[in-house]
């Protein structure tokens, strides 16, 4: 049986308790403090994670430490969670996007078990012991990598570091993934997939995307295909919105993985009425061949990096980014350097490099199509 990896990520870790205090007990105890803990599951790791303010980061290390090792995970907290899974699914199958979400992580992925959202029925049918045993074993055994972002000085989280992680017994180093586990393809038959959601009548979401790169094996390539995504963009709005009127906001985006080797992919999404769905395929057909044509001009390139780097400068100063960023970079010293060459990546871009990834990957042949 496959580990329930989704089930695991929705699942409250706060609302499980810990072994010592139940959930009302710790928010007795915690009155008036301002803290939070939540738990994820990411490609290559799992997070627990918290906000807080100055005063409270001492209430807040003690809270992920304490979760870190004493986690109750308590039968009766899964199945609270449950009681509400029938009505999570049902909303999800209302609407375009719901399906979406729950069927495109699979097909992009070419059915891969660990990217398919399970059914209700297999949510339902899960133990909370199988759960509790995938966290349990992420947070009790692995490696530990801790990242504070804020309003909080070295020597202060130095000390409160020493209060609660450093106090773990010795961990081993980061295990070596086997080759097979980091294997992840995008699909190469069955290109053309149909869902139905149970809304209204007139609503559809268009999807179309290429295989693409990953991250690491070439970041000035990966950080290419972000800018053509951009450039896709302003193609998009200037003929599916403005010129055919068949969608308000389309937009397109750029994925490539840091953790599976090779894996990536570009895509162009549109919500468009259902007799729609073939215009905007071949309004993206038509702007894929003339990308490929001829190269863009300047004004162009400078609009589509534009967005990207005022994103970039907006990110800089806040926590997320960092927090999004940072973790990973003990053990992968690159990705500093990474964050440090992002702008001048994005800016070494040229109309040149635009017509020639465009000419590489924006293949209509292998393009995945995936309508709701």
């Amino acid at each position: 049986a496959r580990p329930p990896v989704f089930q695991a990520s929705v699942s409250s870790l706060m609302e499980g308790g810990l072994g010592k205090l139940t959930a009302a007990e710790i928010k007795d105890t915690l009155s008036g403090k301002i803290y939070s803990v939540q738990y994820g599951l990411g490609d290559d790791a799992a997070t627990l994670s918290g906000g807080t303010t100055k005063a409270d980061f001492a209430t807040e290390m003690q809270a992920l430490m304490a979760f870190t090792t004493d986690a109750a995970m308590r039968d009766d907290a899964f199945e609270r969670l449950k009681g509400f899974i029938p009505d999570y699914y049902q909303q999800l199958q209302s609407t375009p996007g719901g399906v979406f979400q729950m069927q495109a992580n699979g097909v992009l992925h070419d059915g891969d078990a660990r990217f398919v959202m399970p059914s209700q029925q297999d949510f339902l049918a899960t133990k909370n012991a199988d759960v509790k045993a995938l966290v349990e074993g992420e947070l009790k055994t692995a490696p530990v990598e801790i990242t504070i972002v804020g309003d909080v000085d070295e020597a202060e989280a130095e000390a409160e570091i020493a209060k609660t992680f450093a106090a773990l017994p010795a961990r081993p180093a980061a295990p070596k993934t086997p080759a097979a586990d980091l294997k992840v393809d995008f699909p190469a038959a069955n290109l053309r997939r149909v869902f139905e959601h149970h809304g209204r009548a007139d609503q559809d979401l268009s999807f179309i995307a290429w295989p693409g790169a990953d991250f690491t094996s070439d970041p000035a390539r990966a950080s290419g295909l972000t800018v053509l995504s951009e450039v896709l963009n302003l193609r998009l709005t200037d003929v599916v919105r403005e010129q055919k009127g068949i969608a308000y906001s389309p937009y397109a985006s750029n994925v490539n993985s840091q953790t599976f080797p090779g894996y990536g992919y570009l895509s162009a999404t549109a919500e468009v009425k259902p007799e729609n769905d073939q215009a905007f395929y071949d309004a993206v057909a038509g702007i894929v061949a003339d990308l490929k044509a001829r190269p863009i001009d300047a004004d162009e390139l400078l609009r589509a990096q534009k967005p990207l780097l005022d994103q970039m400068d907006t990110q800089l100063k806040t926590n997320s980014y960092w927090q999004s960023v940072l973790p990973g970079t003990m053990s992968d010293p690159r990705k500093l350097d990474y964050i440090r060459s992002r702008r001048a990546r994005y800016q070494a871009v040229t109309a040149a490099d635009i017509q020639k990834l465009a000419q590489a990957y924006l293949n209509m042949d292998k393009a995945l199509r995936i309508q709701i």
